[in-house]
Order: structure tokens, then sequence, then C-alpha cells
């Protein structure tokens, strides 16, 4: 028996859904603008006590993101696409109940070439 509280809600509507997505999308682009200061900042603390050129520092940290984005795009991106695809079928896609009626016209079909092929 399934326990009720973990049981997903539609409580909030698509409003709060759009405002979500919206607020990830932008996420993106916030976070370049507080990388960008952050580095600048680093690269200020770090010379303080290390002499780093700044290409080098730049190099390092172009090449951290360049790992952190491999791992998303190999093992990330497909995890959540399987997780998009599990929630938008389990609550109510409306493309569920044609994918449905497409396989009960399909399994009538096979039906009936089964039966000409049979006679």
């Amino acid at each position: 028996m399934k326990n009720r509280w973990l049981k997903q809600s539609h409580f909030l509507g698509v409003w709060w859904g759009n405002l979500h997505l919206t607020a990830q999308q932008s996420n993106t682009f916030i976070q370049m603008f507080i990388l960008a200061f952050s580095g600048t900042a680093a690269y200020g603390v770090i010379t303080e006590k290390y002499t780093l050129p700044f290409w080098l520092f730049t190099l390092v940290v172009v090449a951290a993101l360049c790992v952190l984005a491999s791992f998303v795009w190999k093992l990330s991106m497909p995890s959540t696409f399987i997780s998009w695809n599990q929630q938008w079928w389990s609550h109510d896609n409306p493309l569920k109940k044609e994918v449905e009626a497409i396989r009960k016209e399909l399994a009538e079909i096979r039906k009936v070439l089964d039966e000409k092929k049979s006679s």
C-alpha cells in the first residue's frame, strides 16, 4: 500500500511550475555572472600569497568547468530526462491517453493481420 503522504499533488498548479522553470533557466546566466565576479575576487586573493599568471588561473578554472560540464552531459542529464519522463507519464500527461489509444488500435490491427495469416 502506498503511503498517502508520499503521493504527489497538483495543488500548486501550472503557475508554480512556470515560475520554477523560469527560475531554473535564469540561474544559468546568474551563475555565469557570479562565476565571473567570484573568479576575479579569487584571483586577487590567490595572487597575494602566490605568483600566478592570470592566464594560468583562467586555464585551471576553464578546465574545471569543462570537467563539470562533461559530468553533467554524460551522467546527470540522462538521469534528469529519465526522471522527467517518469513524472510526466505518471501525472496525467495528455499524450498518455493518445498513446494508449494508439496501442489499442495497433493491437486490433495485429489481431486482424494474425487472423488473415492463419486463414
